[in-house]
């Protein structure tokens, strides 16, 4: 999934999504050929952890 949808599926816009794998709270998602980031069930709510914040 790309970050648009993974930002709908926990309820936070993409600039948060960015923040989260910046500070290290999510894992680094795949890049496709086109630089755009791929999400996959790793980056979803059950990878969810306090540190990550109330919107996660």
């Amino acid at each position: 999934m790309r970050i648009g949808q993974l930002a709908q599926l926990v309820g936070v816009e993409t600039q948060t999504i960015r923040f989260y794998e910046q500070q290290g709270l999510l894992p680094p998602p795949d890049r496709q050929d086109n630089g755009y980031r791929v999400y996959t069930e790793k980056h979803g709510p059950a990878h969810s952890t306090p540190a990550a914040g109330a919107h996660l």
